[in-house]
């Protein structure tokens, strides 16, 4: 018998089924053709985050992605009205309701906590953070660049003229040098 939630036996809610009433579907296995169709909705639908949902099907990229995910056999029936929604057929009412519940819209209070349901996204078009100061580059696990060949590296022991002209018999082939 495999445990995949202990805890969940001795969990309850006061309103509503209990956790462990509420079974999932096991997902699909990384080698399926199901997980495939899942990972090529979820790149479609990154690239067509900025087509507004009444362009769906009118417009390239929504059109490419509606071809391409039709080879998927989870996928066979999509169109335009059906993109990026769910396909269980468990679940009702998701393929004929809007795209946003108005739900989402609305604000809300999670025990005496106000919540206000808005959320700071990108501009249509730009592919960066709304949160990005003007010219930060993203880190990168790369070391720095070298320094230009006409100057020693910072911190090392070589001077300028014997830096220029190389290595040679009486200077070290290997200099120390720390990032700056």
């Amino acid at each position: 018998m495999k445990l995949t939630n202990p805890e969940g036996a001795f969990s309850f809610e006061l309103q509503g089924p209990d956790p462990w009433q509420r079974p999932l579907n096991a997902p699909p296995r990384m080698d399926s053709e199901a997980f495939a169709g899942e990972m090529t909705e979820c790149y479609w639908l990154a690239l067509a985050r900025d087509v507004p949902y009444r362009r769906y099907g009118k417009e390239p990229i929504t059109a490419a992605a509606i071809a391409d995910l039709r080879r998927f056999a989870d996928h066979r029936d999509l169109d335009a009205r059906t993109l990026f929604r769910a396909t269980d057929p468990g679940l009702t009412g998701v393929s004929r309701s809007p795209y946003i519940s108005q739900f989402l819209l609305q604000p809300y209070t999670f025990g005496s906590t106000p919540i206000e349901q808005r959320y700071r996204t990108t501009m249509a078009g730009s592919d960066t953070s709304p949160a990005t100061p003007p010219g930060w580059r993203p880190r990168t696990a790369s070391p720095p660049p070298p320094p230009p060949a006409s100057t020693p590296p910072q911190g090392s022991s070589v001077t300028a003229a014997t830096w220029a002209s190389g290595p040679t018999a009486t200077s070290p082939t290997k200099v120390p040098w720390s990032p700056a």
